[in-house]
């Protein structure tokens, strides 16, 4: 997980407001963006690898509410 979150990241917005950051508080923010890139990025595969199963799931679903639905 990354090593900042994004209320932390907001605390250092605020901060940057008031004064420069520091040059360590910049480098973790931009590395925190990063890690936060690349889990977006991974799961974001794993949800286009699960397309494909939710649209049959639903097909399924589907079908059985019409085949369970009383008839009128």
């Amino acid at each position: 997980m990354a090593e900042m979150r994004a209320h932390e990241i907001e605390g250092l917005l605020r901060s940057m407001a008031m004064a420069p950051l520091s040059p360590e508080s910049v480098r973790r923010a931009l590395e925190s963006h990063r890690e936060l890139l690349a889990e977006r990025d991974e799961l974001e595969k794993l949800l286009h690898r699960l397309l494909p199963a939710w649209v049959e799931c639903r097909q399924v679903l589907n079908e059985l509410t019409r085949q369970l639905e009383p008839e009128p």
